[in-house]
Order: C-alpha cells, then structure tokens, then sequence
C-alpha cells in the first residue's frame, strides 16, 4: 500500500482508522475525502501540517469526476470507503438519501476502481443488518436476504452491487460485515452505548423501548474494528486470492440490550436504574442478530481482542470518555 483513499473518514470508524493509519504508516500517503468540513474535535486529526502523510480532498461520493479526479492524481492503489448513511431513524425518514449514499456511492467507488486498473484493493464498510432475516448465526454464503426496512435494504444492496462487480468485471472489492460498533469518540449520542453514557454522567436514567430491551446484539470496540481492516489490507497483499470475498466482523459474544446497559451503569458506580418506556409503532427490528466469525478467522487469521474482561474495559474506556467529553 502507498496510496490510501479514505472516503468517509470524519465518520466514527473513518476517522479512528485514519488517526491509526498516519500515526502508524508514516510512509503511506492518506488521502481523506471530505465532503464538508472539519469539525472542531476532528481539526488535529486532519491538519496536514501535523501529519505530512496526510491529504485532505472536500468532494462529494456522489461526484463521480471527483473520485476519479483524487484516484488518478494521487495514483491510489487502496480504497477504504465508509462512507454511510448509518443511522437507523434517518434511514426510516428518508429512505432516498439512504440509497443514494449508502448504494450509489458504493457503485461510484467501484466503477471508478473498474476503469483504474492501479487500484488493486477495495475495502467496503458494511453491516450484519444486510443479512435481513436470514438464520443465525449468520454466515458469508448464506445468500444476501433483502431487509423490510430501510437501512438493512440499503446495506443488502450495497453488498450484492459489490458482488456483482467481482463477478463480472473482476473488480478487488472485499465487503466488511460489521456488528455494531462503539468506543470513545462516536459523535453520534443518538447511538445505544453514547446515549446511555451521557446520560449516566448526568445523574439520568438510561431508557430502552420495551421491544429493544430482550434484543440479542453484538458489539465490537472501534479498535478491534481498525484492526480488522489493517490487517485485510496486509492479507490482500499477502494473498490477493483472498480479496473478492466477504468476512464478517464480530468477537463471538452476544448480549441482550438490557444487560449491556445494566453494565454501563454498573461501570458508572451510579445509584440508578434502568428505565424502559413504552412507544408508539415504529419500525421493527430483527429481534436477534450476530455472526459467525469461522471464515474471518480461517481465512484471515483475525480474533477480536476486547472479549471477555478485555471487554468490560473497553466499556470502562468509553464511559470515562463521555464522562470527560460532558464535563469538559
């Protein structure tokens, strides 16, 4: 890798794994795509005069000249794209901004890699909503099962797109199925584990709506997460054989919503219960979701290392980030 093109990195994971990258491949050139501007947390991290590997290019994934423009003037020979529009309720009220970043975007990416032949590694951030109702646990063969609701449908289309383009134009496109992500420096508080911290730091109950609380999930920490594409970079080099394909990212530990929080709350040392209200119908969610990790394992050698009590300190890690984030 000597040319890296990262669109979407002010995002949660965009922005982890760039601060990761620069820090630990001073040799490699890192081009960010931007579409607006930097926010203010974010400004270190993106100042070219701190780290002279990096380049910051403001375009839009919607822009096809302009991808094209950053791969060929920066001749990049690696994409990482998380670009997404990730949150559930967005996705709900406006299901065409969802499939235009969240699918149209990736097909811009792709076509441009299709007529760059320098480009020989593609990196998509998807999700386990793509599997839709498929059985658990859920496996990279299992065929890609359209979902009933608005994000899960984009992310499924997002990935068969990217498996058409292997298929028939032999395009290097690997597609990342991730559970859900946390850790210090998610700005999104609307998000389970950042929401329930705020509040805690400020004397208030965490709440979860009664049909989410008995909910089964997987978390992995935003570490693990970084790591994990890192380390698909390295096996496509190693072995290219390995990059037209699928993995799933997960740690092999579930939960049931409740339980996480009722841990947030335990790590806070706060005298406070959760709450868990009643809502109006809304959009309905698979009751149970995680992965099999079997091929990301075999294959690509990878295992979560925030499991077990290694997670509970990553929990740890996250609350006294909100903790010091609010106070300050």
């Amino acid at each position: 890798m000597n040319n890296l093109l990262v669109i979407g990195s002010t995002g949660f994971w965009g922005s982890n794994f760039v601060c990761e990258v620069v820090r630990k491949y001073p040799d490699v050139r890192v081009v960010c795509l931007i579409k607006d501007k930097v926010n203010s947390n974010q400004s270190l991290l993106f100042d070219p005069e701190i780290w002279p590997n990096l380049n910051v290019v403001f375009g839009d994934i919607l822009d096809y000249n302009t991808i094209e423009r950053v791969v060929t003037d920066y001749e990049i020979d690696v994409i990482v794209n998380f670009a997404s529009v990730s949150i559930v309720r967005i996705c709900e009220d406006n299901p065409l901004y969802a499939l235009n970043v969240n699918v149209l975007g990736t097909g811009i990416v792709a076509e441009v890699a299709r007529n760059h032949k320098k480009v020989k590694h593609i990196i998509i951030s998807t999700s386990d909503k793509a599997y839709g109702d498929s059985p658990l646990p859920y496996k990279e063969h299992i065929p890609i099962s359209i979902g009933k609701r608005p994000y899960e449908a984009t992310k499924a289309l997002c990935d068969l797109w990217c498996q058409m383009y292997q298929y028939n134009y032999g395009v290097p496109i690997t597609v990342v199925r991730s559970a859900n992500l946390f850790g210090p420096g998610d700005p999104n508080m609307s998000r389970l584990i950042p929401q329930s911290c705020a509040r805690l730091v400020k004397n208030e109950s965490p709440f979860l709506w009664s049909d989410a609380a008995e909910y089964i999930r997987e978390f992995v920490y935003i570490d693990d997460a970084v790591d994990f594409i890192l380390n698909l970079i390295k096996k496509g080099q190693e072995s290219p054989e390995i990059i037209k394909d699928c993995y799933n990212l997960g740690t092999g530990e579930i939960f049931k919503i409740k339980d996480l929080v009722n841990k947030l709350i335990r790590i806070s040392g706060k005298e406070i219960e959760l709450e868990i209200k009643n809502k109006e119908f809304s959009f309905s969610e698979n009751p149970e979701q995680y992965l099999s990790l079997e091929k990301s394992q075999e294959k690509l050698g990878w295992k979560a290392k925030f499991i077990g009590e290694h997670f509970d300190m990553a929990l740890v890690n996250t609350y006294n980030y909100y903790y010091d984030l609010i106070n300050r």
